[in-house]
């Protein structure tokens, strides 16, 4: 367990947005995004993107509907709950419930994810995270469209990120689409709520990394932190109105050898407000082969390096990411 107070950035909390404690930001607009977005991968493991074309109504129209689904009754919520949806994993799971670090969160959550209806093939299989959503829909009627045009909006954003990573990698720009199939991706998105922790020892996400490739996350306000091992701070993320915050996962670290480590990372509320995030979690498609990306010989030497091969590997041992091979189904089934 990494103690968050006594190796926090100096800068942390202050308004300097170039601080080395902040988490960098990334303009996609211009020419030099892919060399800044890996340098930003390189160093933190995460990014602040601006411009990235998700229009920004549908990030506050979908902040602002997932903060009015939180204050809704409890009895209402509940009748959403998630166990009901079975390996699809879509409903409401209430504070407490989830736990990162083995200490209970704070937070409550609405998982959703694109529609699937019952005669989709991988529904019938009972494939993870396929399946129907459960949406309020005569409370909330709008939550639904709103979520589907985010989901659609994001998971484009994720595939422009992987031409710019491949690019910045030096590598096809479609190297990444290609390799992990972003035709067909695995996507699921939580709509959540932390409420004020009130002290630093009741976090609303524990430390954790994150599982596949991206993380892609809208909120609205700060709270969330990345450890940087190399400097041994956390970093704060700073918020932005109208910014995504995306971090690299397990199998996109493992993928690139290292080079680009997933971030420990934990949301801590300690302002008097409730803050609402809605992360993508974007993973490859189920038939994907699982397999590292063909770096550059030059980036390959890097991440062969003894220090950074070491840390990489402490990362791994953390993780229940384990061999690189085989179908991406089959990936998660020996190592989930």
């Amino acid at each position: 367990m990494l103690d968050f107070l006594s190796t926090i950035g100096p800068e942390l909390g202050a308004g300097d947005l170039s601080s080395p404690y902040r988490i960098p930001i990334v303009d996609l607009s211009l020419p030099d995004a892919p060399s800044r977005l890996v340098t930003a991968c390189r160093t933190w493991g995460s990014f602040v993107a601006i411009n990235g074309g998700v229009p920004t109504s549908y990030q506050s129209d979908l902040l602002s509907l997932a903060r009015a689904f939180f204050s809704l009754d409890n009895a209402t919520k509940r009748t959403l709950d998630v166990g009901q949806s079975g390996v699809a994993w879509r409903g409401y799971v209430p504070p407490g419930v989830e736990s990162m670090d083995g200490k209970m969160e704070l937070k409550e959550g609405l998982y959703v994810g694109p529609e699937h209806g019952p005669e989709h093939p991988r529904v019938k299989a009972s494939t993870p995270f396929y399946g129907p959503n459960q949406f309020p829909d005569t409370t909330l009627p709008g939550l639904r469209p709103a979520a589907l045009n985010y989901i659609e909006a994001v998971t484009d954003l994720g595939g422009r990120f992987m031409d710019l990573l491949s690019i910045g990698l030096g590598l096809p720009t479609q190297t990444l689409r290609e390799a992990f199939k972003h035709d067909d991706p695995v996507t699921l998105l939580g709509l959540f709520s932390y409420p004020p922790a009130r002290k630093v020892t009741k976090t609303g996400t524990g430390e954790h990394t994150d599982y596949g490739l991206w993380t892609i996350i809208s909120a609205d306000a700060s709270g969330m932190a990345y450890w940087n091992e190399e400097v041994g701070v956390w970093g704060e993320v700073p918020h932005i109105p109208g910014s995504i915050i995306c971090n690299v996962g397990d199998l996109l670290d493992r993928a690139t050898h290292g080079l680009l480590p997933s971030p420990p990372h934990r949301v801590l509320n300690l302002s008097p407000h409730t803050r609402i995030a809605i992360p993508l979690f974007f993973d490859p498609s189920w038939s994907t082969e699982v397999t590292p990306l063909p770096l550059p010989p030059s980036l390959l030497g890097e991440a062969a390096d003894p220090k950074r091969r070491a840390a990489a590997e402490k990362r791994w041992a953390g993780t229940s990411v384990g061999e690189m091979k085989g179908k991406y189904a089959a990936f998660l089934t020996r190592n989930g």
